[in-house]
């Protein structure tokens, strides 16, 4: 998953959760349940995504384990905000940020605020996403350990100018973010920027460094197997 390649990764979750769920109730299923949701999102599969982190999330309150609660809350946020319940899903990632910091986890902090970050974006929320991928940028700066991070952070920095049709600032914040994943050879990260930039291109009307970039983008969609997105690309 931390590849890019989610089909694989939920392909081999698939396999493992009900092995885990046999054996009952543990930290290790909810994590597992976790990383399916997680992947789930990743292909589009936001039905499969909610199911799985609402069993992860009842797991995480059961067991007492808030970092699992955290992570839960962040993937069922998404899930939701996905499924068009907005307000819902974004106060389940508030949940999540409001539950990290009361422990003092700057890890745990970050992957909320991002998650805050992104359901605020799909909510149509551009200025108040604008302002928590900021937050998450200077959480991550505070982490030191999140390059990459900090790229995604600037990836959907430039979705919320991008929102805001402030195309110019949206390509600058994903060309940053795109050279960070190049460097670190994380390729989904690439592709997408890729795409991004590709479409703030054609909304300033300039289809020719537009073509460029989403040439670029579409193989390296196939090559993951991120088909919903490689179809985006050639379209």
């Amino acid at each position: 998953a931390d590849r890019g390649r989610f089909a694989d990764a939920y392909a081999g979750l698939e396999k493992c959760v009900p092995i885990l769920a046999a054996r009952g109730v543990s930290g290790t299923l909810a994590v597992a349940l976790y990383w399916r949701a997680f992947c789930a999102d990743m292909l589009g599969h936001y039905e499969a995504q909610r199911d799985d982190a609402e069993q992860c999330l009842g797991l995480a309150r059961r067991l007492k384990e808030p970092g699992i609660e955290v992570v839960a809350l962040r993937i069922l946020g998404l899930g939701l905000t996905r499924l068009g319940s907005y307000d819902r899903g974004v106060a389940l990632c508030e949940q999540a940020v409001a539950l990290a910091r009361a422990r003092h986890e700057l890890a745990w902090e970050y992957n909320a605020v991002a998650a805050l970050a992104h359901s605020l974006f799909l909510a149509g929320r551009y200025e108040l996403a604008e302002r928590c991928c900021r937050e998450g940028i200077e959480v991550s700066q505070r982490l030191g350990l999140f390059v990459t991070g900090q790229a995604f952070l600037l990836g959907m920095l430039g979705d919320s100018y991008t929102g805001q049709r402030r195309y110019q600032e949206g390509i600058e914040a994903l060309s940053n973010a795109l050279a960070a994943f190049e460097e670190h050879g994380d390729r989904r990260g690439q592709a997408l920027c890729l795409l991004k930039i590709g479409r703030a291109y054609l909304a300033l009307g300039q289809t020719g460094p537009a073509g460029e970039y989403l040439q670029r983008a579409f193989p390296i969609f196939g090559e993951l197997g991120l088909t919903a997105h490689e179809d985006m690309a050639i379209r």
